[in-house]
């Protein structure tokens, strides 16, 4: 639940109503059941939403927070959020964890880091005033001017420019970032802009996160609409508390959130500014936003669950709802005492009596209203009488034993706030969502269990390791509470463990203590020693306690051979000659033997390169791990022809036997052409026609090659005037060419139609022909004219003369 009431809309009937909100963690100042110096006790177990701890007497005390406080690790253990907080590096925090380490936040000269377990880190980077320095009077961006850092008391110092005319404060608290720019009167001394860059932040999230504005407030949601961080309104005051609103920019790129703070110049420049001036926003780390479960129901509205303040009063129109998680408290515990504990904030009230009422059914904090709450108990179960009205103390219910004990057994619907005085009063109430984590309401319960034995973890997973090599080290707690007896700790076949104290490991661990003990760390790993799939049950077991199992799991891998490939094509290549090599990689892990790589028949392999040290097997004698390591494959020369196949087996004792096939043809004679067919032309009868060409070549050839003209063609390897001929014999073996044929129509060939195949035969080859086509044609006379006037003239006298042209084609005389 997040909100705020606004100024309009809601103020007509704040002040008849009683305003809860809801929230969770363990606070110093909080009233005497809670305030015993409980960090001073053992914690018996942490969970999402409660942590146990151990009181002298043997009673354990849960405080169970409305919203989750405690984060789990990678281990399965559970941390609160202020142990987890911290920045590391060169601006490291004391580390609260007692153990964790700064891998949860890095830091260096431009920006500091903080993050939550299992949340995005956030970037607190101060790009811009990082790259500001003063020169002259000019504040400008310089950079040659970087960011300095250095630890003053509580805060972390970021030193930007030349000068400490401005400085970057970061404060970490239990569940927030405060970051404090400190601007002095000389800071932006010639200064044009109308606006100064407070900051800039990035901010790295996951896929699917979005961001939204509320209330001046940029909040980030993750895929389930929980508010995992808040960045607050940037507000601008100096030495005399005048104050100026800032603006706060936000720009979402992919998954990198930028966010800009900035402060108007005009204001920071006003001659009665007093100096120092702060620019001071807020950055809330706020996990599971929506968890906490609390509403308010008002008579005259609709759903109120997303408020931030819920409302109950006298008059039967205003009631608050809580309902909290008690998934933390142990099966068959006894509860002795149980208290429902609220912060109250604000206004002054005295002498009314405010009751508790159980629900009876289950109800959903986004939907509930007025009109469909489940109905309350006939009587209270807790009731309180406000006779110390002033604000900002807890508010505490007591005498809830026996209806916790009820909730554990099941029915837990939650519980009313129901004022029953006969007069309105305005009260504050914290809740589930109010940002100060240290005033969210909680309930504490105090319980025995009896003798028993806890462990952090239920489950472990031990991960793989190969044979014979033992696993990584997992671990895990256990603690024991008024043992009677000792304890025993036994793994399951092929898992072996010891106290994290021990130096050895074995397969049972003997606890001697008795009474409350622990926790104490049990390391756990797979012995290796066979392959296969582990799994089992981490027995713990003493006298009259039930025993708990951690069940493990794992696998040990035996020797493994692993290739890159599962084929290999080898390609084609000529009789007589070694293909070009292909190659692949072989992988061997846990090897207790050599390898034996073998090719197929006509299959060479190497491991020395792509063109030496070819042969029909290698042997891997290094074991354990080794690889990858490239083998070279190709087709021998001896091989004959025709298609080539077969496997590349790897052979090791123990371990699988994985397969490369293989495959690629070997080639025999051929011969081949330029071209299938060939176009002679025309010629006349006792012409020979022009002659045309292509070529011919030979490949792997064992004999000579004989290439014959069809009848009235003749042929020529000399050249397209002379050597022509009826063949013509390439006595050349293996491959030749391409070798130039010239062919033409012979002189003597008679009229008509040419037609044929010039054939190309070898033995051992296919024939390959040339068909050829052409024409001859008869020779022809052709007068200019077919008649001719020779005119008149008379006897004895002759005509003048008259003349005409013979054209001929094909004539021999």
């Amino acid at each position: 639940m997040i909100g705020r009431y606004s100024a309009s809309g809601v103020s007509r009937w704040i002040a008849l109503a009683a305003i809860l909100v809801l929230s969770g963690a363990v606070h110093a100042q909080s009233q005497p059941v809670t305030s015993q110096n409980l960090d001073q006790y053992p914690i018996v177990k942490r969970e999402r939403c409660g942590t146990h701890y151990l009181l002298p007497d043997g009673t354990i005390r849960a405080v169970i927070t409305i919203k989750p406080h405690n984060y789990q690790l990678p281990d399965g253990s559970w941390a609160p959020i202020e142990e987890v907080l911290q920045a590391g590096g060169e601006f490291a925090w004391e580390n609260m964890a007692n153990g964790l380490t700064s891998q949860y936040s890095a830091a260096s000269e431009d920006g500091v880091t903080f993050a939550g377990h299992n949340q995005p880190a956030v970037v607190l980077r101060p790009k811009r005033l990082a790259g500001y320095a003063k020169d002259g009077s000019t504040l400008k961006a310089s950079s040659a001017a970087p960011a300095f850092a250095q630890r003053e008391g509580e805060k972390t110092v970021v030193y930007s420019g030349l000068y400490k005319d401005i400085i970057d404060e970061y404060v970490l608290g239990p569940d927030r970032v405060k970051h404090n720019m400190v601007l002095y009167s000389n800071a932006l001394e010639g200064f044009e802009s109308s606006e100064f860059v407070a900051g800039e932040y990035t901010l790295e999230i996951p896929a699917g996160w979005r961001v939204e504005e509320r209330n001046r407030k940029l909040r980030l949601l993750n895929e389930q609409g929980e508010c995992i961080y808040e960045l607050g309104s940037v507000d601008a005051f100096d030495a005399a508390g005048d104050v100026s609103n800032g603006q706060l920019t936000w720009q979402l790129e992919g998954t990198t959130l930028h966010l800009g703070m900035k402060v108007e110049t005009a204001w920071l420049l006003d001659p009665e500014r007093q100096w120092p001036v702060h620019i001071d926003p807020t950055l809330t780390l706020q996990p599971d936003g929506t968890a906490g479960k609390d509403a308010l129901l008002y008579a005259g509205g609709g759903n109120r669950g997303t408020y931030s303040d819920l409302t109950f009063n006298s008059g039967g129109d205003c009631e608050g709802i809580i309902e909290f998680d008690l998934s933390s408290m142990p099966g068959g515990a006894t509860v002795s005492a149980a208290q429902f504990e609220a912060w109250h904030r604000a206004n002054t009230i005295t002498g009314h009596v405010v009751n508790l009422y159980t629900a009876s059914a289950a109800w959903v904090e986004s939907t509930i209203v007025w009109t469909n709450k489940p109905a309350r108990s006939a009587t209270q179960f807790a009731s309180l009488t406000f006779t110390n009205g002033s604000p900002n103390v807890w508010r505490i219910w007591t005498g809830m034993a026996s209806t916790v004990s009820g909730w554990l057994s099941g029915g837990n619907n939650g519980f009313y706030i129901v004022n029953t005085t006969n007069s309105k009063f305005v009260a504050y109430l914290r809740a589930s969502d109010w940002t100060t984590a240290t005033e969210r309401p909680r309930l504490v319960i105090d319980y025995t269990t009896g003798p028993n034995i806890t462990t952090s973890v239920t489950s472990l997973n031990l991960g793989t390791t190969p044979q014979g090599t033992p696993g990584s080290v997992q671990n895990y707690t256990v603690s024991g509470f008024q043992t009677t007896a000792a304890t025993t700790i036994t793994a399951p076949s092929g898992v072996e463990i010891k106290l994290s104290t021990a130096g050895s490991y074995s397969g049972s661990i003997n606890i001697s203590n008795t009474g409350n003990w622990g926790p104490f760390t049990v390391d756990a790993r797979l012995i290796g020693s066979t392959p296969g799939s582990v799994s089992g049950n981490i027995t713990h077991a003493s006298t009259g306690i039930t025993t708990v199992n951690v069940a493990c799991s794992g696998t040990v891998t035996g020797p493994t051979l692993t290739t890159s490939v599962a084929s290999l094509n080898l390609g084609s290549t000529p009789l007589g000659t070694a293909g070009t090599a292909q190659s692949y990689t072989v992988t061997g892990s846990g090897m207790s033997n050599q390898t034996v790589i073998t090719a197929p028949t006509d299959v060479e392999i190497s491991e020395t390169s792509a063109t030496a040290g070819f042969g029909p097997s290698i042997t891997v004698t290094t074991t354990g791990n080794w690889g990858p390591k490239t083998i070279w494959a190709r087709i021998k020369s001896t091989a004959g022809i025709g298609s080539i196949s077969g496997n590349i087996t790897h052979v090791s004792t123990g371990a699988n036997a994985p397969n490369v096939s293989v495959s690629g043809t070997v080639t025999g004679p051929t011969l081949s052409t330029s071209t299938g067919s060939l176009a002679l032309g025309s010629t006349y009868l006792t012409y020979a026609s022009t002659a045309v060409n292509y070529t011919v070549s030979g490949s792997v050839m064992s004999n000579q090659t004989v290439i014959t003209a069809p009848a009235n063609v003749e042929i020529s390897e000399t050249s397209a005037t002379a050597g022509f001929g009826p063949t013509v014999t390439v006595t050349t073996t293996g491959s030749w060419g391409p070798k130039t044929i010239w062919a033409r129509i012979k002189s003597n060939a008679p009229a008509g139609a040419i037609s044929g195949n010039i054939t190309h035969v070898s033995s051992g080859a296919t024939t390959v022909n040339v068909s050829v086509s052409g024409t001859v044609n008869a020779p022809t006379i052709t007068p200019s004219v077919a008649s001719l006037n020779l005119g008149l003239t008379s006897a004895g006298t002759a005509s003048t003369e008259v003349s005409y042209t013979v054209d001929g084609l094909g004539t021999s005389a």
